[in-house]
């Protein structure tokens, strides 16, 4: 029996570590064939970027999500020392989600896609304590409740909300209903609008208002959508539109007459020239 579970023991380390050298391996390769950079900025990239890949395994952590951010990093030519930071923030952000899973002891739903989903919402600044206070609330249900709650978090910042707001509805919702179909309910509201051409924004402050009245989610998805139906009802101005009203001195054909001031006819007009003109809008990006 002792020999089997030293066997078990060395047979995981031996794991750990190929699952070290590999993905060391990959984040080498990645760096040593982008052609965008220096040895020098190539140099510092392996170091640091190594030694955020060896801070998450030591925590058991996967650091697949590192590796593609780095990717999308050296394919934009990002600086190297802003695609550490974004790295760093990604690594601190993993860090905290595996740290609320365990306070609240939520040991099984360690999963990469549950971290990340955390992780994700702490980046987008929703206050952890909402986020920890949702999944509290979801422990004495199932696994399933507490994922289904951070996966719909991270789908309403998606589709346009804001993230503190997006943290008080989850809450919200977690403290009133043990039903997620409920909250695909909700979600799903909220898109609809969206594809209507509605601020999601302002289907999420009226679904939190609705919250806040009822422990009823029947009765805030009924109030939600006869709010969306008075919106659609009243006509909205849309980009480059916008409301005709007469004015004296304008003729139909848009040009001002007589009253109302100088002709604006284009033989009135001053071409624009001139060194201090500028010749295009924009330019070159910052980085």
């Amino acid at each position: 029996m002792k020999n089997w579970f030293f066997f078990i023991f060395f047979f995981f380390i031996i794991l750990l570590l190929n699952t070290t050298v590999f993905a060391q391996d990959e984040i080498s390769l990645l760096i040593s064939e982008s052609d965008n950079y220096p040895p020098e900025d190539q140099e510092y990239l392996l170091n640091r970027v190594g030694e955020l890949v060896n801070e998450l395994q030591q925590k058991g952590l996967e650091v697949g999500t590192l590796v593609l951010k780095l990717k999308e990093g050296l394919h934009k030519k990002v600086r190297p020392y802003n695609i550490v930071k974004s790295l760093e923030k990604k690594k601190d952000s993993l860090l905290e989600a595996q740290k609320i899973l365990e306070e609240i002891n939520l040991t099984g739903i360690h999963d990469e896609e549950t971290l990340n989903y955390i992780a994700s919402s702490i980046e987008h600044s929703v206050p952890i304590d909402l986020v920890k206070s949702a999944l509290q609330q979801k422990v004495a249900q199932d696994d399933k409740s507490a994922k289904k709650i951070v996966e719909s978090l991270a789908t309403l910042i998606e589709m346009g909300v804001q993230p503190q707001q997006a943290g008080l509805i989850i809450n919200q919702f977690a403290n009133k209903s043990n039903q997620s179909k409920d909250l695909n309910s909700l979600t799903k509201i909220i898109e609809y609008a969206r594809m209507e051409g509605i601020d999601p924004q302002r289907i999420a402050s009226k679904i939190e208002e609705a919250l806040s009245k009822t422990n009823n989610i029947t009765m805030v998805e009924l109030e939600v959508q006869g709010f969306i139906a008075d919106i659609k009802q009243k006509p909205t101005i849309k980009s480059g539109q916008g409301v005709v009203i007469s004015s004296p001195g304008i003729t139909s054909s848009g040009v001002p007459g007589s009253e109302g001031g100088t002709s604006l006819s284009p033989s009135s007009e001053t071409p624009a020239s001139g060194p201090n003109i500028p010749s295009q809008e924009g330019g070159s990006p910052l980085e």
